[in-house]
């Protein structure tokens, strides 16, 4: 299919035409420019992805008013490559995840996630940073890694049935002035990217299961805890102590089968 033609078919799908149970304020529709803009480089063959975050009350990230978050709609990116991948703020998929200089107004900040940092665990070093609210936020769901193959095994080849470990989730929040990473699980950046590396040494696996084809539920396991990392400085990640932290989402694809 031509690139034009698959992305009037990609907008109708996760833009426009969205399923008639989703929420249609006029905000929701997508704008000329969510039409318009392209895919991030790092995704050959993206499969556009609805995220529907905080499903309890009780969990560290939750949602803005504005409903599901839509790939294409309203500057948000959600997309499958290997992994799923949310971004409240378009400007934000840069290699590094550090927001872009928004020099001529062409990505307006129209979402954003509230990230609770307050529940520090003490002997780790980690000191509160409040309760963010972040329109250039992200969330990163891989599944883990296959060390004798040297390759990230997908997310689109979790079984579907009951829940399985999940090795890797990560959080990018933007507070203070800095930008951190909060790693779930063993498998952390780095490995098999040119790009410092981090780990997960305290942290506590999530769980992910897929009811269907097209549908994954991530949560956390029970009294979760993540470790953040200060990611001024992407080549060199400096360990910023564990937290107690906990998350449950839902993420449907616009189709059943990986690229």
């Amino acid at each position: 299919m031509p690139q034009k033609a698959y992305a009037l078919a990609v907008v109708c799908l996760v833009g426009g035409c969205a399923p008639k149970s989703a929420s249609h304020s006029p905000a929701a529709e997508a704008s000329s420019l969510d039409r318009d803009f392209s895919w991030p480089e790092a995704f050959r063959n993206p499969v556009p992805a609805e995220f529907r975050i905080g499903t309890t009350t009780t969990t560290s990230v939750r949602a803005d008013r504005g409903g599901p978050y839509f790939n294409r709609r309203e500057s948000v990116i959600a997309l499958f490559g290997d992994a799923v991948n949310l971004w409240t703020w378009r400007g934000s998929t840069t290699a590094d995840n550090s927001p872009r200089e928004d020099f001529n107004g062409a990505f307006p900040k129209r979402r954003f996630l509230e990230i609770d940092l307050t529940h520090p665990v003490a002997s780790s070093g980690a000191v509160s940073l409040g309760l963010i609210r972040d329109s250039a936020a992200s969330i990163h769901v891989f599944f883990k890694d296959d060390s004798a193959a040297r390759r990230i095994v997908s997310v689109w080849e979790i079984p579907v049935g009951n829940p399985v470990r999940d090795e890797r989730v990560e959080f990018w929040v933007r507070a203070n002035g800095h930008q951190y990473l909060l790693q779930f699980g063993s498998f952390g950046m780095g490995k098999y990217s040119a790009r410092g590396r981090v780990h997960g040494a305290g942290t506590t696996a999530a769980y992910v299961q897929r009811p269907d084809s097209a549908h994954w539920i991530v949560r956390s396991a029970p009294q979760s805890v993540g470790r953040l990392w200060n990611v001024d400085d992407i080549q060199n990640p400096k360990d910023a102590g564990l937290y107690a932290f906990s998350f449950d989402f839902e993420v449907r694809a616009s189709r059943g089968s990986p690229p």
